[in-house]
Protein backbone atom coordinates (compact mmCIF):
# COMPACT_ATOMS: atom_id res chain seq x y z
CA UNK A 1 0.00 0.00 0.00
CA UNK A 2 2.78 3.01 1.19
CA UNK A 3 5.74 1.21 -1.43
CA UNK A 4 3.59 1.50 -4.28
CA UNK A 5 2.99 5.21 -3.62
CA UNK A 6 6.87 6.20 -2.20
CA UNK A 7 8.26 6.88 -5.05
CA UNK A 8 5.46 9.64 -6.11
CA UNK A 9 5.48 11.17 -2.92
CA UNK A 10 9.29 11.23 -2.19
CA UNK A 11 8.97 13.55 -5.55
CA UNK A 12 6.33 15.28 -4.33
CA UNK A 13 8.04 16.48 -1.03
CA UNK A 14 11.11 17.55 -3.61
CA UNK A 15 8.57 19.73 -5.87
CA UNK A 16 6.45 21.42 -3.30
CA UNK A 17 6.48 23.56 -0.21
CA UNK A 18 4.71 22.42 2.47
CA UNK A 19 2.49 24.87 2.35
CA UNK A 20 1.46 23.14 -1.28
CA UNK A 21 1.02 20.02 -0.02
CA UNK A 22 -0.81 20.97 2.90
CA UNK A 23 -3.45 23.09 1.03
CA UNK A 24 -4.29 20.39 -1.29
CA UNK A 25 -4.82 17.92 1.67
CA UNK A 26 -6.69 20.19 2.93
CA UNK A 27 -8.92 20.92 -0.32
CA UNK A 28 -9.13 16.74 -0.60
CA UNK A 29 -10.12 16.40 2.70
CA UNK A 30 -12.65 19.10 2.68
CA UNK A 31 -14.32 17.29 -0.86
CA UNK A 32 -14.42 14.48 1.42
CA UNK A 33 -16.47 16.49 4.09
CA UNK A 34 -18.56 17.58 1.84
CA UNK A 35 -19.79 14.54 -0.15
CA UNK A 36 -19.90 12.49 3.30
CA UNK A 37 -22.22 15.42 4.47
CA UNK A 38 -24.33 15.13 1.20
CA UNK A 39 -24.60 11.45 1.75
CA UNK A 40 -25.65 11.59 5.24
CA UNK A 41 -28.45 14.20 4.59
CA UNK A 42 -29.61 11.21 1.61
CA UNK A 43 -29.37 8.54 3.58
CA UNK A 44 -29.59 9.85 7.05
CA UNK A 45 -27.32 7.26 7.95
CA UNK A 46 -25.52 8.85 11.05
CA UNK A 47 -22.66 7.49 10.47
CA UNK A 48 -21.99 9.92 7.95
CA UNK A 49 -22.25 12.68 10.03
CA UNK A 50 -19.53 11.46 11.91
CA UNK A 51 -17.24 11.30 9.04
CA UNK A 52 -18.14 14.10 7.61
CA UNK A 53 -17.23 15.70 10.76
CA UNK A 54 -13.68 13.96 11.50
CA UNK A 55 -12.81 14.65 7.11
CA UNK A 56 -13.84 18.18 7.99
CA UNK A 57 -11.55 18.62 11.07
CA UNK A 58 -8.47 16.94 8.75
CA UNK A 59 -9.40 19.73 6.20
CA UNK A 60 -9.17 22.71 8.76
CA UNK A 61 -5.99 20.91 10.64
CA UNK A 62 -4.01 21.05 6.97
CA UNK A 63 -5.66 24.46 6.32
CA UNK A 64 -4.18 25.59 8.99
CA UNK A 65 -0.86 24.38 7.78
CA UNK A 66 -1.45 26.00 4.73
CA UNK A 67 -1.40 29.82 5.90
CA UNK A 68 -4.27 31.98 7.68
CA UNK A 69 -6.39 33.40 4.62
CA UNK A 70 -5.66 29.90 3.14
CA UNK A 71 -7.86 28.25 6.39
CA UNK A 72 -10.13 31.54 6.53
CA UNK A 73 -11.27 30.43 2.53
CA UNK A 74 -11.42 27.03 3.57
CA UNK A 75 -13.92 27.86 6.42
CA UNK A 76 -16.17 29.78 4.50
CA UNK A 77 -16.53 26.91 1.61
CA UNK A 78 -17.05 24.94 3.99
CA UNK A 79 -19.58 26.40 5.61
CA UNK A 80 -21.53 27.56 2.21
CA UNK A 81 -21.46 23.50 1.29
CA UNK A 82 -22.34 22.04 4.64
CA UNK A 83 -25.40 23.73 6.07
CA UNK A 84 -27.21 22.35 9.08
Amino acid sequence: MIAERLAAARAEIQARSMAQINAEAAAVWGARAVAAYERFRTSHDNRWLVMAIEFRHEACEHGGEAGTEFLKQLHTELDQLMPP
